[in-house]
C-alpha cells in the first residue's frame, strides 16, 4: 500500500492523533528519546515555549502511522531572520529525533521529500541533540537524492550512562555498585555512614501531582544556588522554561515516569534530584544542592539511591544524558554522542550565508567538530 504525508499545522492537531502516535513512539525510537518525543512533553512545551509554526509531519499507510517528524519553523533574529526548522522541543530536549517503524524503511523519504518541495518555507533546517542510533542520523544517504542542498553533521555533546543489573533488592554481580571503583563505594558509605550520625536524615520522592509545583521550586532555589557559587545563573532563569517544566512533572506524575528526589537533613531541604523512568530505561534530568552541604557529598549520596531505585524497578540503564561532567565518569559511567544535522539550501547566498553563521556561533558555544559534509 502507498504511503501518504499528513501535514499538522497546529499543535492542537497532534492530539487527535495521540494514540497512533504513541504506538508508534514505542517501537519507532531509542528508548531514549521516548520522553523528550511523547506528546506530553511536545504540547507542553509549544504552549510555553514555542513560537513560529508547526509543521508536524506524518506518514500514514492504510490509517496507521509509520513515521512522524514534530517540527517547526520560526525566524530567528541571531541569523537575520533566516526562517530555521527545528525539532519541537529543542533546548531542554537531551535527546531528538524523527519516529519511524522500523518494518517501513522509506517512510523517512517521504517527509524529506516534502521538505525539499516546500524550499519557501524554510532557509536552514538545524536538528540538534540527535543520538548516534536515531533515525535521522540513520536516514543521512538518502538526502543524495535532494542535490539542492548541502548539509552537515556535526559532533555534539558527550553523553554517559550506567548499564544496571537484574531487578532485585540486593546488588548482583551485574549490578552498578559492582562495576564502580573501590574509592567511590567506600566513599559512598562513609558519607551515608556520617549524614546518618550528624543530622535527622529523610528522603521524599514525589508521588501526587499537587505536590510538585513545591518541589520544583526547591529544585530551582537549589540548583540557583549551585551555579551562583560559580558566579552564573544556571539554566532555569526562564520563567517560560520553568512553568513548561513544573506542568511537564506534574503530567509525568498521571504516566508513572516522574523520579524527583529530596533529601532533606535536620528538614532542611539540601538535595534534589530529577530523574525520569519508563519501562527498562531511567535518566538523571537535572539537580540541586545546598551549598552548605556540599562537604558532605550530599549529591553522590542522592545519586546513589537514585540508581539503586531504577535498578530495582527493573531499568537495564541509567542515562546521564547529555554533559561530561567529572562525577559521572567516578560512576564508571559508558560514553556516547550527540549529533546536530544543519541542512540549508545550495546556491541560495542567504541561505548559505545563515549557515555559515549559524554553524559559527554553534562552535563558539559548544566547541563541536563537523563530523561529515556534504
Amino acid at each position: 500500500m502507498s504511503m501518504r504525508l499528513v501535514v499538522l499545522s497546529r499543535l492542537t492537531q497532534l492530539e487527535e492523533w495521540v494514540d497512533p502516535y504513541k504506538s508508534l513512539l514505542t517501537i519507532g525510537t531509542s528508548p531514549r528519546c521516548r520522553l523528550f518525543l511523547s506528546p506530553e512533553w511536545l504540547i507542553t512545551w509549544w504552549r510555553h515555549c514555542g513560537g513560529g509554526q508547526p509543521l508536524c509531519l506524518l506518514v500514514v499507510e492504510a490509517q496507521r502511522l509509520v513515521a512522524a517528524a514534530p517540527l517547526y519553523v520560526r525566524s530567528d533574529p541571531a541569523l537575520w531572520g533566516a526562517k530555521v526548522v527545528r525539532l519541537i522541543g529543542s533546548g531542554p530536549s537531551d535527546y531528538g529525533d524523527f519516529l519511524m517503524d522500523p518494518e517501513k524503511n522509506g517512510a523517512l523519504s517521504l517527509i524529506w521529500q516534502w521538505l525539499s518541495e516546500h524550499r519557501h518555507l524554510w532557509d536552514l533546517i538545524l536538528l540538534d541533540e540527535l543520538p548516534d542510533d536515531s533515525n535521522v542520523v540513520r536516514s543521512l544517504p538518502t538526502l543524495a537524492a535532494f542535490p539542492q542542498w548541502s548539509y552537515r553533521l556535526c559532533e555534539g555533546e558527550k553523553c554517559r550512562w550506567v548499564p544496571l543489573g537484574p531487578n532485585g533488592t540486593e546488588p548482583s554481580a551485574s549490578s552498578w555498585r559492582q562495576r564502580i571503583t573501590p574509592s567511590l563505594s567506600k566513599q559512598l558509605a562513609r558519607r551515608q555512614r556520617q549524614l546518618t550520625r550528624l543530622f535527622r536524615v529523610r528522603h521524599d520522592m514525589i508521588g501526587a501531582t499537587e505536590d510538585v509545583p513545591c518541589a520544583m521550586r526547591v529544585l530551582f532555589a537549589l540548583h540557583r544556588l549551585r551555579w551562583a557559587q560559580r558566579k552564573q545563573t544556571g539554566v532555569f532563569v526562564s520563567p517560560r522554561l520553568r512553568s513548561f517544566l513544573t506542568e511537564f512533572c506534574q503530567k509525568a506524575v498521571t504516566a508513572g515516569w516522574l523520579r524527583l528526589h529530596l533529601l532533606y537533613l535536620n528538614e532542611v531541604a539540601a538535595a534534589v534530584y530529577l530523574a525520569f523512568h519508563d519501562r527498562d530505561w531511567s535518566g538523571f534530568y537535572t539537580c540541586g544542592f545546598h551549598p552548605a552541604f556540599a562537604r558532605y557529598s550530599i549529591g553522590k549520596v542522592l545519586l546513589a539511591f537514585v540508581l539503586d531505585q531504577a535498578e530495582q524497578e527493573g531499568a537495564s540503564l541509567f542515562d546521564f544524558m547529555r554533559g561530561d561532567e567529572t562525577y559521572k565518569g567516578e560512576f564508571n559511567a559508558q560514553v556516547s554522542r550527540n549529533y546536530r544535522l544543519e541542512i540549508w539550501q545550495k546556491g541560495r547566498s542567504f541561505s548559505e550565508a545563515a549557515a555559515k553563521m549559524s554553524h559559527l556561533l554553534w562552535h563558539i558555544r559548544t566547541k563541536g567538530k563537523v563530523y561529515f559534509q556534504r
